[in-house]
């Protein structure tokens, strides 16, 4: 996607200023990072004491004036939604994945341009609570979050597997259901919903800040598994980090997990919520008529 780079203190942005216009395409970069574990209600830590918050205008002729405003989380969220490398290794602001795929499809069926904001988790989820956004993006179904938000239909389902050591147990791992963990100890991250698996939070240790800490922890033995998506695992490779190409690293399917899928979330308080998601539902059922999401996630979840 061509977009525009700004660097913090180039321009002073003003409602009629031409880059806030529905026909161009603007990233604008403050300078500054939050990072928000997981896609649950998690803890939140700051790295450096700043926030990143990412704007995005996508760009359809003859949208409506005002954009629909949907958030996400600033963690990168590999193959849904994650923040493009340099040759340097550093993260510019351009994005891309599966969900920004997508959404560059919904502006087309919609005739609407997006407006795309990397926000915290926890603060996206206020906001749009409140109405300052209409939409968070790539939520989890949670029982509590459902009586505070109505959700679109699915526009993507996940493979949950257990990840376990093969120097331990080269065979694979000895649980096959979610029902005979009850004598190993499994970790995760912190602030990561692992409810799909049917466990609690207090079920596993939560100490791991992320993926590498929670695989590092794992090959010391300081626990026997730990949940995670495939697509996810599968992601981390976008990013640089080829965890699955690591022989020590085993994975299985687990029986009794559900299934997760990724959904927009609207607040039930707001007047327009059934309308949107009606929008909405459609466009994404469309979609996945015509092929379009599975063409769009393919490449990007193959594991190669």
């Amino acid at each position: 996607m061509s977009a525009w780079m700004v660097e913090p203190g180039q321009h002073d942005f003003y409602p009629n200023s031409r880059l806030f216009r529905p026909e161009w395409r603007l990233f604008f970069v403050q300078c500054a990072w939050r990072r928000t574990t997981g896609r649950g209600d998690g803890n939140i830590r700051t790295l450096g004491g700043v926030i990143l918050s990412v704007i995005i205008s996508l760009t359809v002729t003859g949208a409506h004036a005002t954009p629909l405003k949907i958030c996400e989380d600033t963690e990168d969220f590999a193959p849904f939604m994650y923040r493009v490398t340099d040759a340097k290794g550093e993260k510019s602001g351009d994005l891309q994945g599966v969900t920004i795929d997508l959404i560059r499809q919904l502006e087309k069926k919609l005739n609407r341009t997006i407006q795309f904001d990397l926000i915290p988790w926890k603060r996206c989820m206020a906001m749009v609570e409140r109405g300052d956004y209409d939409m968070a993006a790539d939520a989890y179904f949670d029982e509590e979050r459902a009586t505070r938000f109505s959700y679109s239909a699915a526009y993507f389902t996940l493979t949950p597997q257990i990840f376990f050591s093969t120097r331990r147990w080269p065979k694979g791992f000895p649980a096959t259901s979610t029902h005979q963990l009850d004598k190993f100890h499994g970790c995760g991250v912190l602030g990561y919903s692992y409810a799909h698996y049917g466990v609690k939070a207090s079920d596993l240790d939560l100490g791991a800040k992320d993926h590498e800490q929670l695989i590092g922890k794992l090959m010391i033995d300081r626990c026997d598994y730990f949940f995670e998506e495939l697509e996810i695992m599968i992601g981390f490779n976008l990013l640089g980090k080829h965890y699955l190409e690591d022989p020590a690293l085993g994975h299985q399917s687990i029986r009794d997990a559900r299934e997760p899928s990724l959904y927009f979330m609207v607040s039930r308080s707001s007047k327009k919520d059934t309308e949107l998601l009606i929008n909405f539902d459609k466009a994404i059922n469309d979609l996945k008529r015509e092929g379009k999401i599975a063409t769009a996630a393919k490449w990007r979840t193959a594991p190669n």
